[in-house]
């Protein structure tokens, strides 16, 4: 009794003393560093190495839009190579049928752009590509293989708006096995999104189930990658906080699959406002006395919300070598302002060639705000040129022009 107390005792020791510390400087002052939530104190880089030479399955869990969470995803990438180069990246943004494509890519057989493409990034995820490219880079350059994990949409979206019963005999043999018992991932899931309309009766179940699918999916194409190896590769996993946290999504479900698995979870925790603002400081003992995971990365708000140009165009569109159509612009915003047309066919954006979507992103690259970009046009067998400036996005757009009618022949 008397070692259980002094145990005990030293805990709540640690915890006071990490809580002070957080609880004596602006919140700011801690961005980019990291919390060991085991040992109750702050972490660095031989820590982490230290956990990652232990683990077999890493997950460092981001939110989305988030840049400094995919700065530091790379970060624990090139730890974790460090520490054994033998390891795999596992995406959620990535989908199992375009798995041959990523090989092509590391392989060195495709270039990122035509990767991109044969992926249908832009259509199937659509989050900053700019974001995660360093993370597929350094797979590339290092010969590390990148898994693609997501379950193919069309089954989640499916089952989200029928039920399983929705499904086709094709998409069941597709499904990966299901544990819909699972407590306390129902209700961090109710808590979750409960106040997206989603929280009660048959909308909800449905939209729970698929939602487990996806947990489910990506966990059982960890567990197959891993087995197909079969030499104790370790694998780490990007994915969506919410999908690792407290282990209840993904890391459960590798667990069941592989119980054997020594796991690692990092997920980030935004540190939103100052100290100065009322109602914005950080219920930072709240943070160390829970299971989140076993390090928390701390960041700052900074969402990466690009700027706007004022466009919207075809993200599906075949490579035309015609270039690729506006099909509106909207009012007052950049392209407008420029004399951007819909119909016009967007030739290359900076002397680079455009001839779809993927190749427009990459050659727009990142829109900063105040950025110039000359735009190359074709309009009526007629070749443009002008240029556009990036303009901050409004809260709320407003809907943009439709193309004009076919003129009657």
């Amino acid at each position: 009794m008397l070692l259980l107390f002094v145990l005990i005792a030293g805990c709540a020791a640690r915890d006071g003393l990490l809580v002070r510390t957080l609880e004596d400087s602006p919140p700011e002052s801690f961005h980019g560093d990291v919390l060991d939530l085991r040992k109750r104190s702050f972490a660095d880089a031989d820590d982490l190495r230290r956990a990652i030479k232990k683990a077999d399955v890493i997950y460092v869990g981001e939110f989305h839009d988030n840049p400094a969470h995919h700065d530091f995803q790379l970060r624990v990438v090139e730890l974790t190579h460090e520490v054994d180069p033998h390891l795999a990246i596992g995406f959620e943004m990535f989908f199992e049928p375009y798995q041959n494509w990523l090989d092509l890519y590391v392989a060195g057989e495709i270039d990122e752009e035509e990767m991109l493409r044969r992926t249908q990034f832009f259509t199937r995820w659509g989050w900053g590509w700019k974001w995660y490219a360093p993370i597929w880079r350094f797979a590339r350059s290092k010969g590390v293989p990148l898994v693609a994990l997501n379950v193919p949409r069309e089954i989640t979206r499916a089952v989200s708006r029928g039920g399983l019963e929705a499904l086709t005999d094709e998409q069941r043999a597709e499904l990966p096995e299901l544990d819909l018992t699972n407590a306390r991932h129902r209700e961090a899931f109710v808590a979750a999104v409960g106040d997206h309309g989603h929280g009660s009766g048959e909308a909800f179940e449905r939209f729970y189930v698929a939602q487990t699918i996806w947990d489910e999916g990506m966990a059982d194409a960890v567990v197959r990658f891993r087995r197909g190896v079969g030499d104790g590769c370790k694998v780490v996993v990007l994915a969506g906080s919410r999908h690792v946290e407290s282990r209840l999504g993904i890391p459960s479900r590798v667990a069941r699959r592989d119980p054997e698995a020594r796991h690692l979870v990092l997920v980030p925790f935004v540190v939103a406002g100052d100290a100065g603002t009322p109602g914005h400081e950080p219920d930072w003992r709240a943070l160390v006395e829970s299971d989140r995971g076993d390090f928390v990365f701390l960041s700052g708000e900074g969402a990466g919300v690009s700027g706007t140009l004022g466009l919207e165009l075809d993200r599906e569109a075949a490579p035309d070598d015609g270039g690729l159509e506006v099909r509106a612009v909207v009012p007052g915003g950049p392209a407008e302002t420029a004399t951007i047309r819909a119909g016009d066919r967007i030739r290359a954006v900076d002397g680079r060639r455009v001839v779809d979507f993927v190749s427009f992103a990459m050659a727009a690259g990142e829109l900063t705000v105040g950025r110039r970009l000359v735009f190359s046009l074709s309009r009526d067998d007629h070749d443009v040129e002008t240029e556009v400036t990036v303009a901050a996005r409004p809260s709320v757009l407003p809907s943009a022009a439709p193309p004009p009618s076919p003129t009657p022949k």
